[in-house]
């Protein structure tokens, strides 16, 4: 199953009704089969615009983050079902990918420019004899020296 990140903006709440919003969102994830990985309270702050939600416009809003697995197929019933809900102002879901394999070449960067293959390559290319382009002005001189 792949990783999801869930970014929830709940409507100003106190303690106790963000506990049972924050409570529902996971229900229903669990409920669809997901796996919840994480869960991050990113503080209460001002939104960046006015956002209006059932006929109601709010200007502060609670930011959390979820990380879960679940099927894809899942992710559209959650979004209706977040959609529905009254407390939730916003939801957004990201899937988060595999980060790529690097090879890390620190010890090759640490090495003295005359030791690098990438600085001997610039060298050898830069030894080499460009040919002179020829440019046709309709002029007997060359206009550019």
């Amino acid at each position: 199953m792949p990783l999801y990140e869930l970014s929830l903006v709940l409507r100003t709440l106190t303690k106790a009704d963000n506990k049972v919003a924050l409570k529902r969102a996971a229900e229903a994830i669990i409920n669809e089969g997901g796996i919840l990985r994480k869960i991050d309270n990113l503080g209460t702050r001002q939104l960046p615009y006015k956002m209006k939600k059932d006929s109601v416009k709010y200007r502060h809003g609670s930011y959390f983050i979820y990380q879960f697995d679940s099927q894809p197929e899942v992710i559209d019933e959650l979004k209706e079902m977040y959609g529905r809900d009254i407390d939730i102002v916003l939801s957004k879901f990201f899937k988060v990918e595999d980060p790529k394999p690097f090879e890390c070449t620190l010890h090759d960067e640490l090495l003295p420019p005359a030791y690098r293959p990438e600085v001997h390559k610039m060298i050898e290319e830069g030894k080499k004899k460009m040919p002179k382009k020829h440019f046709e002005f309709g002029v007997d001189i060359y206009p550019f020296q």
